[in-house]
């Protein structure tokens, strides 16, 4: 898969996927974020918002996108308040499984930085996408924002435990 296919590819199962308690999902672009190109913003009944910035490597010289078998389909998990808000990571789940579930054949793995299946050591939370391709890409949480608080540059990447 290709950079110009991906944003399109997790674009639309990301929007098709909502569910409670998230209330709204919105581009980047349709939300008016612009510090970044290409993400998420998921809106909670709390109010609560979570931000995911997706980045994407081609390989060098990649002409046509190689297949493999498709990842077997998982549950989708709920999304339960924990406390007084949602855990960050449950959120870094419930969007790992709805990639997982695209079915694509060209998708070879999705693996969650909340679980150690990467070696970042900047990110606790995060998505990690590889490609029969040798193509990757990352969903990073630039902002985990608590009802009424907005996004600063100051504080992106700075992760919430839950919000």
């Amino acid at each position: 898969m290709k950079s110009s296919e991906f944003w399109p590819y997790a674009d639309r199962l990301i929007l098709e996927a909502a569910c409670p308690p998230i209330t709204k999902i919105e581009t980047f672009e349709a939300c008016g974020y612009v510090d970044k190109p290409w993400g998420h913003r998921l809106t909670f009944d709390t109010g609560s918002t979570a931000y995911v910035m997706w980045v994407f490597a081609n390989p060098v010289g990649m002409a046509r996108a190689p297949e493999g078998e498709p990842l077997a389909p998982v549950d989708l998990p709920s999304l339960a308040p924990s406390g007084n808000g949602y855990l960050v990571r449950d959120i870094e789940g419930w969007i790992a499984a709805v990639l997982v579930n695209g079915g694509s054949s060209q998708v070879k793995q999705v693996r969650r930085y909340s679980l150690g299946e990467t070696s970042s050591t900047f990110y606790k939370v995060g998505l990690s996408v590889d490609f029969y391709s040798g193509a990757h890409a990352c969903g990073m949480f630039v902002h985990t924002l608590r009802s009424g608080d907005q996004p600063m540059a100051h504080r992106e990447h700075q992760v919430a435990e839950r919000i």
